[in-house]
């Protein structure tokens, strides 16, 4: 559910502050309910700003901006570490899969290197180019 809209709160409080009517009569007039206009005023009276409350969704991270960057130094340094290994060098304090899902979202891949030789017949990676034809 999406907060009310910040020129709504301002109009409610000025009419509640010109004396236009009681918080009820107000939610009538504005078509929200009575006890949103009193958290209103609460929330003014408390912490001096009518502004929604920003509430974070989901877990905390549990991998900080410095975690980050001192995983992105270690990739740049070794690119083809797996994520085990990554983990234990830095003695990271989560599992495999919350780093996995770490650095996804910071856009690493799990690609490797191609250190293959080159099939003849299609191709292992973009490095090599296109398949040739077989024939």
């Amino acid at each position: 559910m999406e907060a009310y809209s910040m020129d709504l709160r301002e109009r409610v409080v000025a009419a509640y502050d010109r004396g236009d009517g009681s918080s009820r009569q107000l939610a009538e007039v504005f078509r929200v309910s009575s006890a949103w206009i009193r958290k209103l005023l609460r929330l003014r009276r408390e912490r001096g700003s009518i502004a929604a409350i920003e509430y974070r969704r989901g877990r905390k991270p549990q991998l900080t901006d410095r975690h980050i960057d001192r995983i992105c130094e270690l990739l740049a340094e070794e690119p083809d570490l797996t994520l085990e290994e990554v983990r234990r060098r830095l003695r990271l304090p989560v599992s495999v899969p919350v780093l996995c899902t770490t650095l996804r979202r910071i856009g690493f891949t799990r690609k490797k290197s191609c250190s293959c030789r080159p099939s003849s017949s299609e191709a292992t990676c973009a490095a090599n180019g296109p398949a040739s034809p077989a024939g």
